[in-house]
């Protein structure tokens, strides 16, 4: 499995973007996406036109607070950000992903 790492670099830093709560949030993917590199967070494979894309917050714990950036935002495949799901069974898959 590939590791998605960050950068002190982003584009995503340098713009000053953050994460909208049911708003627009295509640039943050888009950047997202391309930094890395097409390839799917938790999979490692790359991306295809039949599947659908979203942001993951990886730690839901941190959503919607101020403790929540650049650094916890992935794109993934939306079925393996369903299945991880929110709060509840992040305690599940905790010591796997970290």
């Amino acid at each position: 499995m590939r590791k998605a790492s960050k950068s002190l670099d982003s584009e995503v830093l340098k713009e000053g973007l953050e994460y909208k709560v049911g708003g627009n949030n295509k640039k943050l993917h888009q950047l997202l996406s391309d930094e890395q590199d097409g390839y799917r967070a938790y999979t490692g494979r790359r991306f295809s036109a039949t599947e659908t894309g979203e942001i993951d917050h990886f730690n839901p714990e941190l959503k919607s607070t101020e403790e929540d950036n650049y650094h916890n935002w992935f794109v993934c495949v939306s079925r393996w950000n369903k299945r991880k799901g929110g709060t509840k069974r992040w305690a599940k898959f905790q010591p796997v992903l970290y």
